[in-house]
């Protein structure tokens, strides 16, 4: 009997039909093993398609902001979690407050409080900061955090902890 591919050529194609109903977008590759074996993208990374983790996952923060004045956008652009720190207690100024530039509908962000806390306004309060806020305005501060959705041109509170 005469042998079609080769055991890696197999494993190739295996693996191509296991991806065929997920497509990724992203520039270039840069995937690599870390010494425990686990494969690890240092890259923005878009999945389309049905994505199965087994086993852990772990999403560390993808941006800081540690001296936030009350002037600064927030630019969430292909990001899920922020942590914050103003440079003392402010409130937001910024119009608007958080980024819409990029955001895709039903974006999630989950945004943590450093020492000094930070107060965010709602759009009932400060015209254009895009926020709609369960409460006219949220302070965060250490351990604090607030969950916001984008949707329509808006960002809307889904979740707020006063720790």
């Amino acid at each position: 009997m005469k042998k079609l591919f080769s055991m890696p050529v197999l494993v190739f194609l295996a693996v191509l039909a296991i991806f065929s109903a997920v497509s990724f977008a992203g520039a270039g590759s840069n995937w690599f093993q870390s010494i425990d074996s686990e494969f690890v993208d240092t890259r923005d990374l878009r999945a389309s398609g049905n994505v199965v983790v087994n086993g852990s996952f772990l999403k560390s923060p993808d941006l800081t902001y540690t001296s936030l004045s009350n002037t600064t956008t927030l630019n969430p652009y292909g990001k899920s979690n922020l942590v914050i720190n103003g440079t003392g207690a402010i409130v937001m100024a910024s119009v608007p407050t958080i980024s819409t530039l990029a955001a895709l509908s039903g974006q999630e962000i989950l945004i943590m409080g450093g020492a000094n806390a930070v107060t965010f306004v709602d759009e009932g309060g400060l015209t254009g900061s895009l926020l709609e806020l369960d409460s006219s305005s949220r302070a965060i501060s250490t351990g604090d955090t607030l969950r916001l959705m984008y949707y329509s041109g808006k960002w809307y509170e889904t979740g707020f902890t006063d720790n």
